[in-house]
């Protein structure tokens, strides 16, 4: 992350661990603004919980789709070097 996308990213994390261990939480956007995890949550188990839990998922997601996007961007390019390559030996 980089500090334009810290708190949305880290938001939604904690967010989505909410979400998936089944807790209410109240997620505060100027508490993400703190660097240590114990004034971040209050010393609250269950965001604590929640942020890894979440972030862990999302983290998950983000590199799954990052992978299979990437992968199809360099197989695309490799298929247009090599075409490009048998075009240019056509052409000698």
């Amino acid at each position: 992350s980089n500090p334009f996308t810290f708190v949305p990213l880290y938001m939604f994390g904690t967010y989505v661990g909410s979400v998936v261990l089944g807790y209410d939480l109240n997620v505060n956007a100027s508490a993400f603004r703190h660097f240590s995890l114990t004034e971040l949550f209050g010393g609250s188990k269950e965001a604590v919980n929640a942020y890894f839990a979440g972030n862990f998922i999302t983290a998950t997601f983000a590199s799954l789709a990052g992978y299979f996007i990437l992968a199809w961007f360099i197989g695309r390019y490799r298929r247009l070097r090599e075409s490009r390559r048998k075009r240019l030996k056509l052409d000698v």
